[in-house]
């Protein structure tokens, strides 16, 4: 029993150690969804102009105008490709205001892809999703809006889709893993997606990419300070705990035996 155990966990020593991704990298995307206006940033290309700054592989920002909106002092932090506990993608000091005097609400969308994650390694994972918001009084509309979507793709691809009315934790149809929250704009709100679990195929050597997702409607003169974080956990395989607690059992009832037979 020792013998397999020890083997067992060379192995998956082994197999974590050789886990790597060449390519793992982010990409921020901000959109005005009325003019569709739109800039963006991947730091595997790099070159990505005025109001941009990228820190490294796994970190960058933005500052500058996107058609009707001023939007300062973004920025998206990942950490591909992920480790044996958690993966996450993270939109922090995102402030969003309207800089047009047009009546009737208007939409940015920030999209934050972290590409290629390798761990955690489990077959079974978890997602999870966060935002907040906070404004200044009288900055802001009782009717600003923001809805925050969190996205998992097993198949380690770059192809999101952006459904809006699917239900929490739903599969969409090109494979894609959801769930999402939103609130309307106060002093101080907050919200929590429902977490999901789902079975990797790609698991253990493969990668799998996520998306944080928020979409703004805001009226003319509203500003809005948010943040959003997603995150991905292992989940230990049903086999897998069935095996060490049968492992367990049988140490324990190993224990048993050699300390009856010394008495």
């Amino acid at each position: 029993m020792r013998n397999v155990l020890t083997k067992l966990a060379v192995a998956a020593a082994a197999l974590v150690g050789g886990v790597t991704s060449a390519n793992a990298y982010v990409i921020l995307t901000i959109t005005d969804l009325s003019t569709t206006a739109t800039t963006t940033c991947n730091t595997l290309i790099g070159g990505c102009g005025l109001g941009w700054s990228i820190t490294n592989m796994n970190l960058l920002s933005f500052s500058g105008t996107v058609g009707a909106f001023d939007v300062a002092a973004t920025q998206g932090l990942a950490n591909t490709p992920g480790n044996v506990n958690v993966a996450f993608a993270n939109t922090t000091s995102l402030s969003v205001g309207r800089n047009d005097g047009a009546a009737g609400l208007k939409g940015l969308q920030v999209t934050f892809d972290a590409i290629d994650f390798t761990a955690p390694i489990t077959p079974f994972k978890s997602m999870g999703g966060s935002a907040s918001g906070t404004s200044g009084a009288g900055l802001f509309s009782p009717s600003d809006f923001v809805s925050s979507r969190f996205y998992v793709d097993s198949a380690g691809g770059t192809a999101f889709a952006s459904p809006v009315t699917l239900p929490p934790g739903a599969l969409t149809a090109d494979g894609l893993y959801t769930t999402a929250c939103s609130f309307f704009a106060s002093l101080s709100e907050r919200c929590d997606a429902a977490p999901i679990t789902w079975a990797d195929p790609s698991a253990p050597i493969g990668t799998f990419s996520a998306r944080s997702e928020q979409s703004f409607s805001l009226n003319p003169n509203s500003v809005i300070q948010t943040t959003s974080s997603l995150t991905i956990r292992q989940v230990p395989e049903p086999m897998t705990t069935s095996l060490v607690g049968l492992a367990l059992f049988g140490l324990a009832l190993a224990s048993r035996r050699t300390a009856a037979k010394k008495a």
